[in-house]
């Protein structure tokens, strides 16, 4: 088991791959993270907490978010280890 830290941590990187990978509003993210929309507006707003730079692109209704800095993050890692780091979290719930 991995602490709660280690969880959060987990979902925002997997919220950030997901944003540099493709044109994801909240709806698209919650549906492929399964989480609730207004959890993955939460999740994306602490993505400057770990040194992430996302900004919202297009009218409020269609637009998507778009990742400009990975920060202190290793984008190479997180792709390398998706599938892991996706299941540990779905046996940590």
């Amino acid at each position: 088991m991995h602490s709660r830290t280690r969880q959060s941590n987990v979902r925002l990187l997997l919220i950030a791959h997901e944003i540099a990978n493709g044109q994801h509003n909240a709806v698209s993210l919650s549906k492929k993270l399964d989480m609730t929309k207004s959890y993955a507006v939460q999740c994306i707003s602490r993505l400057s907490d770990m040194g992430i730079d996302v900004q919202f692109v297009g009218p409020r209704t269609a637009g998507y978010y778009e990742l400009l800095s990975w920060g202190w993050n290793d984008p190479e890692y997180l792709a390398k280890n998706y599938d892991d780091l996706r299941q540990e979290l779905r046996e940590s719930l």
